[in-house]
């Protein structure tokens, strides 16, 4: 049952100003609803205007229901590395970081003063003041931050969503991730969005071949000698080229290029041969490409950890649907016979810690420098010859192709003043594992943002310009779903959404806080991390206690969108200022 706040009407009374106090930093539940007198919009605007009608665009508007379906999830996991206690501290902060951007995303522009002077988000008391035009209320940041919180805590469920999102594996094209997109279309209706709807696309997409695995073996002329087999047969690479390879195997440690020249410093000959590195710094695709460009025939990928785990990951370079570069994937639209330049042309096949092992131990010639071991693993050579030197190894790779519908998911909060401008604000929701790291804990922040911005707009606050809430499709596949919207509505995107924020991988450890945005950002992300508690320390912010492990951490925590990031389509494509932001692990901040 959805608790419901009643709107307080405004007319007859005089404008008001909000005195500015500040909360006690301590107590995150300790907050207060100062913002009582915010009309209600009766805009009846739609985002969509000119949009819907175009004939190539299947982007159906739903009527509201009030009661949500059932979803039934199979089986899940949860961010086991991280307490319980931490888990719920990092939600909560994630959730108010989020809420920070945006609200200031989508009250920008109604500031008086900073109409004349211009923007100056970085303050460690930031005074502007936020003007509701129309009736001359003025609202602080202070205030905001208190009514965000009372309406999150109003009805609050991270707990429950959560789990609900993270229970059942749901890759792209399932019916377990078809149930999931009914999920939150019925949880947005049940908010009382302004609108919701399905836009759908129908895409190839790479899946593993059910009747010849994938395969690794170690071989002596025609003869196999040892077999590794993985405990999951769904771990592989989509996009990878397929065919069989039978070569060396050469040791390229995180293959960026700087390790390929090392090789070849080496005299390391990688042409023609397999190559197996370690994750870490760059993407998969990353690393399948420079191992091609340097002359691989193969690229074996396996965690750099003690765990005994294989990790899945696409090797397309790019984004989106690659069958269909530049062009939306609407009702099996054809296009010309091309494809991305971003495919590889050589295979690529994701291998477990302990295969890795096994592997690097067979590895003969010069010894691997130190820096280039994982402390629990025992040296090796660099290749690429065996240390039996009539062994070879061999990949067989076999993914197959198939169409499939991709189901983006949507629901919009009109904008009361500048309803066609919107901010979007996005996570995936496909995943090949139940694990709730990358898209359960992104999926779980997305429904419940968009539950407290229905309860503050029932309660009277109104945002500037609209907010547009998504649940991608096929984002394990490089964000297909959100670049082939992109790529159908480019037309008017980059003069109508001012801003995009990704809400993927926001939970990853509890360590490191680290940024990827648009260079126009990072003033914001630095006002934001200003106000917000960090979570092995109440009361110090987020920004003074990664200041005062690192007086340079911006460096390494504030970086540049990544192709491999789920906001850099929208930057890069779409030419929308874009953010993405997480906890990490220490160990995980080459990732």
């Amino acid at each position: 049952m959805i608790s419901t706040i009643e709107a307080r009407p405004v007319e007859g009374r005089p404008a008001r100003r909000l005195e500015k106090k500040r909360l006690p930093e301590r107590a995150m539940d300790k907050v207060r609803g100062l913002f009582r007198d915010v009309v209600t919009s009766t805009n009846s605007f739609s985002i969509y205007h000119g949009v819907e009608d175009q004939e190539s665009a299947e982007l159906q508007l739903e009527d509201k229901h009030d009661e949500p379906q059932a979803l039934h999830p199979q089986r899940g996991s949860c961010l086991s590395s991280i307490t319980p206690l931490y888990q719920k501290i990092l939600l909560a902060i994630i959730v108010a970081v989020a809420a920070f951007i945006l609200g200031i995303l989508v009250t920008y522009g109604s500031c008086t003063r900073c109409r004349k002077n211009g923007p100056e988000p970085v303050a460690d008391d930031y005074n502007s003041e936020y003007q509701q035009d129309d009736y001359n209320n003025i609202l602080h940041w202070t205030d905001l931050r208190s009514l965000f919180n009372d309406n999150y805590k109003e009805d609050e469920q991270m707990e429950d969503t959560l789990r609900k999102v993270s229970k059942a594996t749901h890759p792209a094209g399932s019916n377990e991730n078809k149930e999931l997109a009914d999920y939150i279309l019925q949880s947005f209706k049940s908010y009382g969005l302004d609108h919701t709807w399905l836009d759908t696309h129908f895409v190839e997409l790479h899946y593993p071949n059910s009747n010849v695995a994938n395969s690794v073996k170690i071989i002596d002329q025609n003869k196999t000698v040892e077999e590794f087999r993985t405990d999951d047969p769904d771990v592989y690479c989509p996009y990878s080229a397929t065919g069989k390879v039978v070569s060396g195997l050469v040791y390229a440690n995180y293959g960026r290029d700087e390790d390929f020249a090392h090789l070849t410093s080496q005299s390391v000959n990688t042409t023609g041969q397999l190559v197996i590195v370690r994750t870490g710094f760059i993407s998969f695709a990353e690393k399948v490409y420079n191992a091609q460009s340097a002359g691989a025939l193969g690229v074996l990928i396996y965690p750099d950890t003690e765990e005994d785990i294989a990790v899945y990951g696409h090797v397309h370079r790019g984004t989106g649907d690659p069958s269909t570069p530049g062009f939306p994937s609407f009702n099996h639209t054809q296009f010309p016979n091309f494809e991305s330049s971003g495919l590889p042309k050589i295979l690529a096949q994701p291998i477990s810690t302990a295969t890795a092992r096994k592997l690097l131990g067979k590895i003969a010639g010069l010894k691997a420098p130190q820096d280039w071991i994982h402390p629990s693993f025992s040296g090796n050579g660099l290749g690429p010859i065996l240390e039996n030197p009539q062994h070879r190894v061999s990949l067989e790779v076999g993914n197959v192709r198939q169409s499939v519908e991709l189901l983006n998911v949507f629901g919009s909060i009109t904008g009361r003043i500048e309803p066609e401008h919107y901010i979007v604000v996005g996570a995936q929701r496909d995943s090949w594992g139940p694990g709730a790291a990358k898209s359960a804990v992104g999926t779980a922040i997305l429904i419940e943002l968009a539950r407290t911005m229905a309860y503050m707009v029932r309660g009277g606050f109104q945002p500037q310009r609209s907010v547009l809430f998504v649940s991608w499709d096929a984002g394990d596949f490089g964000s297909v779903g959100a670049t082939e919207w992109l790529e159908g509505y480019l037309s008017m995107l980059h003069l109508k959404a001012a801003a995009y924020i990704c809400l993927d991988t926001p939970v990853l450890g509890d360590e490191k806080f680290r940024v990827k945005s648009s260079p126009m950002f990072k003033s914001l992300m630095e006002f934001v991390i200003k106000q917000v508690d960090n979570p092995r320390r109440s009361q110090q912010s987020i920004f003074d206690y990664m200041s005062s492990q690192d007086k340079d951490w911006q460096k390494q925590g504030m970086l540049p969108l990544t192709v491999d990031t789920g906001a850099f389509a929208f930057t890069a494509f779409g030419g929308v200022p874009a953010l993405e932001f997480s906890f990490v692990e220490v160990r995980d901040d080459a990732n």
